[in-house]
């Protein structure tokens, strides 16, 4: 169906090509022979089906066809590696309360090490001890230490934390946590892993696929240009106006096919 969406749409664009005139125009003065709301869909056509053309294309490729993008989560055997221990038996050590108000723990393994990481009301957690209670802070070498065993057979370039977002690691439709930490690694994909420094939570993972997925998808189909994001809200008047335009297509059309059909 995506496929002939955008057939349809490249055909509408060239048909509109074909038909403007830039230098000779017509005996009116105007470049398209249309009226009324002929007129409107043949200039409007231009922008907004170049818009749309993307917008269909950008939404095929959240198919993943080929299965050519690699997926977000670490697989299972990686995330066994970071943690450096798969026995679940952290919970029936714990003797001690922990010193921290907590609505929630989590007992989990970091680079063979056991940690408690305690959620607050608020949803911000700590990592504590999980025997004796007591808060614990975790330094991002100890971190970027058990990441290096997410790629055992790769070597890590890159040791980061982010203070701000940039293009690969941003908030806009889903909040994400800053600071974070980069791990990157000289695999042939590029593989990259982002870190919440405060527990050690894999956040993400990305790859060469995934950034070009990122400009393919979230750039093209949501608008998440860098420049866009960092100036709101004109991301927010980027798409009202396009929303605008698409809206202004898509009346013309109705318009001109009804009155075709009442002939």
């Amino acid at each position: 169906m995506s496929g002939i969406c955008m057939i349809v749409a490249v055909s509408g664009m060239w048909i509109g090509i074909l038909r403007i005139r830039i230098r000779q125009r017509y005996a009116s003065g105007t470049v398209t022979p249309y009226r009324g709301w002929k007129a409107w869909h043949h200039v409007t056509g231009f922008v907004a089906g170049m818009i749309v053309l993307t917008w269909m294309f950008s939404g095929w490729l959240s198919l993943n066809p080929g299965g050519y993008f690699a997926g977000r989560a670490p697989d299972r055997d990686a995330m066994l590696r970071y943690a450096g221990h798969d026995a679940p038996n952290i919970a029936s050590e714990f003797r001690s309360r922990p010193q921290t108000e907590a609505s929630e723990a989590r007992f989990v393994w970091l680079g063979g090490r056991p940690l408690m990481l305690l959620a607050s009301r608020d949803g911000s957690q700590s990592p504590a001890d999980p025997v004796s209670g007591v808060s614990l802070s975790l330094s991002d070498g100890q971190i970027f230490e058990a990441a290096r065993q997410l790629m055992p057979r790769a070597t890590m370039l890159q040791q980061s934390r982010l203070y701000e977002y940039d293009s690969y690691w941003y908030s806009h439709h889903q909040q994400r946590v800053l600071p974070a930490l980069r791990a990157g690694f000289d695999d042939d994909a590029q593989t990259w892993f982002h870190i919440d420094p405060s527990t050690g939570d894999i956040l993400g993972r990305t790859d060469s696929s995934r950034r070009t997925y990122r400009w393919l998808f979230n750039a093209l189909h949501s608008f998440d240009f860098p420049a866009l994001l960092s100036h709101r809200p004109a991301w927010d008047v980027v798409v009202w106006l396009l929303s605008l335009l698409g809206m202004i297509i898509s009346i013309s059309g109705v318009v001109i096919g009804w009155r075709y059909l009442r002939r």
